[in-house]
């Protein structure tokens, strides 16, 4: 086995120490990730509203040297097997889910490969790539068989079209809430800000503060009354706005992440502004406006991140 690694991760500055340390992160992460998606599945889809293994997956996956998949994949089967038993969801069951959300990692990162090699999502091609195939299409073609697993295993009452759309927007919303925080926070994203003066900090924190206090104010019922349902949707999208501007696509990630939890959290309780009144209709419209609110903001966030580059170029050229 070890062997096999230290062969799988024959890429330099891989080392055997490493390798086993990914495998752990991604153990850990995908379980804890699993506990997170199976709080907020609705008992009559048997479908998570948000379901962030896969996401984790396909992170870890762009993440590592394509030879080395097999072992993260590996490393994710104890814990997908301990969460989902432990929950009470019979073996067959979830070793076809361990499948599909295989599957989905592999479809996303694979043929995300061929055309963009570097994972960050720091100019406008790779947002483009990453939301086609990332976003769209390794959760649409996955979702096929995810849907056929629940039906044949007779696991829920609903239809294979209802799992099927429910399942889709789920893993979509968790593959941008979540994919791009990871990738920023494991390469540069971050780190640039690491030497700052404290004025950013302060602004950070400031930031931080305002975006939690809207989304606790706006989806923990707090806010109650029919004419405003609506209108305080709005209200965080400063505040993401501000993180694109100022943070780059590690802040926005966050900000997006921070907000994707709290509207689903509202959506699962039947919470406004996302009371529409059946579980169905909670979801599919908490997913679509996370969605919709997510592209905007990672497609402005790499665009002002590639303009930045572009011009400590030519300052570097002058």
């Amino acid at each position: 086995m070890l062997g096999s690694m230290a062969f799988a991760f024959d890429v330099p500055g891989w080392t055997r120490a490493r390798t086993l340390r990914v495998m752990a992160i991604v153990a850990v992460a995908y379980y804890g990730g699993g506990r997170v998606g199976l709080a907020l599945t609705m008992p009559t889809y048997g479908v998570s509203t948000l379901w962030p293994p896969n996401a984790l997956l396909l992170a870890a996956l762009l993440l590592t040297p394509t030879r080395a998949w097999w072992l993260v994949l590996i490393a994710a089967l104890p814990a997908h097997l301990v969460g989902e038993l432990s929950h009470g969801i019979p073996v067959p069951m979830a070793l076809s889910w361990f499948i599909s959300n295989c599957a989905e990692a592999l479809i996303g990162a694979g043929v995300m490969r061929v055309f963009e090699r570097n994972p960050r999502l720091d100019t406008f091609r790779r947002v483009v790539v990453f939301l086609a195939i990332g976003v769209f299409l390794g959760p649409f073609l996955s979702s096929f068989i995810d849907a056929a697993f629940v039906v044949w295993n007779r696991f829920v009452s609903a239809g294979y079209w209802d799992v099927f759309r429910t399942r889709f927007l789920s893993n979509a919303l968790a593959t941008i809430a979540l994919v791009p925080i990871i990738v920023e926070s494991s390469t540069a994203g971050f780190r640039r800000d690491a030497g700052g003066p404290p004025r950013r900090y302060v602004e950070a924190g400031l930031l931080s503060v305002g975006l939690l206090a809207v989304c606790m104010i706006i989806f923990t019922g707090l806010i109650t009354t029919s004419n405003a349902s609506i209108a305080v949707l709005y209200a965080p999208l400063p505040f993401l706005l501000w993180a694109a501007l100022r943070f780059g696509p590690g802040g926005a990630s966050a900000g997006v992440l921070v907000l994707s939890l709290f509207a689903v959290w509202a959506a699962v309780h039947g919470n406004r502004p996302f009371d529409t009144g059946t579980e169905t209709a909670n979801a599919v419209a908490v997913q679509l406006f996370l969605i919709v609110t997510s592209v905007p903001l990672l497609t402005l966030r790499a665009v002002i991140a590639e303009r930045r580059y572009g011009e400590r170029a030519a300052r570097r050229c002058e």
